[in-house]
């Protein structure tokens, strides 16, 4: 059978859309491939979850040496002390988002064992932010709240990376019986102290008694935890001095009936004490234990994360009532915490809201002011508390106010939406066979209409 020309035209002409095809999903493929390498990501989810804060970027922008992020591929295994898959790839990419910000972070991936031969991983399932000889490790808690998995790697890398520009680790004393210091219990303060070391702090504890010997006029941060009837004159006058020469700020956690000494400190630092206990009785603030979820917040730095991301705060609920003094000159004062109208004080008539705890800046003769924190009941700084999402998220908030690093406390943590679609086998068998249906109808639409195609 002999071809004619317009066959040939006919051949030429299917041949030559065919290339058309390609070239065309060829160029769409290329041009969305250099819009992901090259244009900015553009974040649509409410919470910013793809994108760094401004005080990150801020921050980064301002690197003066150079920085290597070194993780441990170990993260991603499955079991105790490592992250999971899922996990570890949201933590690559924010990685690669903070070396995009700037050109002076390396990262590095490495696996378990080439991290500890050539980075000194004692323990693989951790990462380290390095800058010269300075180091800084961080550990899977740090990254996560195991509890509500929430992430908390921005808070973390950039934390990490304010450590290793300023290496003076920070000086601070604890005010508390060694007994309960120690604990492991639930009524103890070892993951306090745990949490104020992986913080760059160094904590040195003391018994009350020993205030007033004066060394804690050294001393960047005072945390006084119960033993408040034990408080002495001498002492809380050490306290007073270290507030007004803004040689240290402190946090005063009230456990105890307040003697006069404690009281007369409280008066005039701008606080009255009402000397009555809080009784919540609102069964929405309660848990089924019995244990109190603290849920109104005013409007301040360190309660700032807490109100955006819409957190409380847990505790025993033995909290005491406090009162703001009004016409204080060089006392500015913020009720942080409250109950709710439900809650009433014990022994008497009145009914709630009551302020729980309160910041106060004391104004002084230098630029900055001193602080005090002062709290009806130092129950949501214990073990059993500590390990809560709002707790830990309110300590970390109250640390970075009282030394002054403002500029970590609006990076919120982020909580983990992953969306799966849960198929069973006969679903995914009809889906696929859906499918597979669709494509032969397409193919048989095809045929028909090159077969009835005129010639």
């Amino acid at each position: 059978m002999r071809i004619t020309r317009f066959e040939k035209a006919e051949q030429f002409r299917f041949f030559n859309r065919s290339l058309q095809v390609i070239f065309f999903a060829t160029a769409c493929f290329m041009a969305l491939f250099l819009c992901w390498r090259s244009l900015p990501m553009l974040d649509i989810t409410r919470e910013g979850r793809y994108s760094l804060t401004p005080e990150t970027i801020a921050y980064l922008r301002t690197l003066q040496q150079p920085v290597q992020i070194i993780g441990s591929l170990s993260l991603g295994e499955e079991g105790s002390g490592a992250l999971g898959g899922d996990r570890l790839h949201e933590l690559q990419n924010l990685t690669n988002r903070y070396a995009a910000v700037s050109g002076k972070v390396e990262i590095k991936w490495v696996d378990g064992f080439r991290a500890q031969a050539e980075y000194g991983f004692k323990n693989p399932y951790r990462m380290l932010v390095k800058s010269g000889e300075s180091s800084v490790w961080i550990t899977p808690e740090e990254l996560y709240l195991p509890q509500d998995d929430v992430f908390l790697g921005e808070r973390a890398l950039t934390s990490a990376l304010w450590r290793l520009a300023n290496p003076a680790k920070r000086t601070m004393i604890a005010v508390v019986a060694q007994d309960r210091w120690e604990a492991e219990g639930p009524w103890g303060f070892k993951r306090l102290g745990e949490f104020l070391t992986a913080h760059n702090a160094v904590v040195r504890r003391m018994d009350a008694g020993e205030i007033s010997k004066g060394s804690v006029l050294q001393a960047d941060a005072i945390f006084v935890l119960g033993n408040s009837d034990a408080l002495t004159t001498e002492g809380l006058a050490t306290l007073q001095r270290t507030i007004n020469d803004r040689k240290g700020n402190v946090l005063l956690a009230v456990d105890e009936t307040a003697g006069d000494p404690l009281v007369r400190f409280l008066y005039f630092n701008g606080i009255d004490w009402p000397a009555r206990r809080v009784e919540e009785r609102d069964p929405r603030e309660r848990t089924p234990m019995g244990e109190v979820l603290i849920r109104d917040f005013d409007e301040h730095p360190v309660t700032e994360a807490l109100r955006r991301e819409e957190q409380a705060l847990l505790s025993r609920g033995h909290w005491w009532a406090l009162k703001s003094r009004e016409a204080m000159v060089d006392v500015s004062s913020w009720p942080l915490l409250k109950s709710s109208p439900l809650s009433v004080a014990e022994g008497s008539a009145d009914k709630g809201p009551f302020v729980l705890m309160m910041a106060l800046e004391h104004k002084t003769t230098g630029e900055v002011p001193s602080r005090l924190l002062v709290a009806g009941s130092s129950d949501f700084l214990a073990n059993a508390y500590l390990t809560y999402r709002g707790n830990q998220t309110f300590l970390g908030a109250s640390l970075d106010w009282l030394l002054g690093n403002g500029n970590l406390l609006s990076i919120p943590p982020r909580t983990r939406q992953i969306r799966q679609l849960g198929l069973t086998t006969v679903q995914l068998w009809r889906m696929g066979g859906w499918i597979l249906g669709c494509c032969l109808a397409l193919l048989g639409i095809g045929v028909i209409r090159l077969a009835t195609k005129p010639r």
